[in-house]
């Protein structure tokens, strides 16, 4: 775990405190005991001793780092457009999400070895449960229908407020329905991939893609 080898490269006691919870820095079982529940919520580290002053600096640059996690992206909709930007997003490096309702889509997709989740993406279970929305960087979506594009926003917006959302819609008058929700927003077919892959690399930080 990254965290806990950083901090056992200090000499000086480190704490994590997050939601009411305190928990050593250094041990991975009394972090996951303790902090595990507290997904999301703010972190403050604490240091006593040896180096004190550096080891805080360095955690917290590991935590704005994410803890040089792999992003997780969503792909809502895998027809010509989703194919392409997955194959895009996993040459960069990034973790691939697949979301769809049909099943052929499904079974090609993990033959590829991609994790594929069978189901509608305006479904709360399906987003949580099965797909981590609430883990997840960012969510693109590829879906035709707009009425489904809207409602997809709108629910994944309640389950991760925070989530990075790119839409590619078939006309200007799907684009402006769904902008209110949506971070980015473009028109088009496959020449949009690529514009969509850059936009969520620039949209939740993603280094090196």
């Amino acid at each position: 775990m990254a965290l806990t080898d950083l901090a056992n490269t200090f000499e000086c006691d480190i704490v994590v405190r997050a939601d009411g919870r305190t928990a050593n820095a250094k041990s991975v079982m009394d972090l996951f005991s303790k902090l595990q529940a507290a997904k999301g919520a703010e972190i403050v580290i604490e240091a006593n001793g040896p180096n004190e002053e550096q080891a805080i600096l360095a955690m917290q640059d590991l935590v704005s780092r994410r803890f040089d996690e792999v992003p997780l992206i969503l792909v809502g909709g895998c027809g010509s457009v989703g194919e392409a930007l997955c194959e895009m997003l996993e040459h960069a490096g990034v973790n691939v999400t697949i979301i769809d309702r049909d099943d052929q889509v499904i079974r090609a997709q993990t033959a590829r070895k991609r994790k594929a989740v069978l189901g509608d993406i305006t479904d709360r279970r399906v987003l949580l449960d099965l797909a981590q929305a609430d883990m997840a960087d960012a969510l693109i979506l590829t879906v035709r229908d707009i009425t489904t594009a809207e409602e997809a926003c709108a629910q994944v917006r309640r389950v991760a407020p925070s989530i990075f959302i790119a839409a590619c819609v078939e006309t200007s008058e799907a684009a402006r329905r769904i902008v209110a929700e949506a971070d980015y927003v473009t028109s088009g077919q496959l020449a949009v991939a690529a514009s969509l892959r850059d936009a969520v690399i620039a949209g939740v930080g993603i280094s090196g893609a």
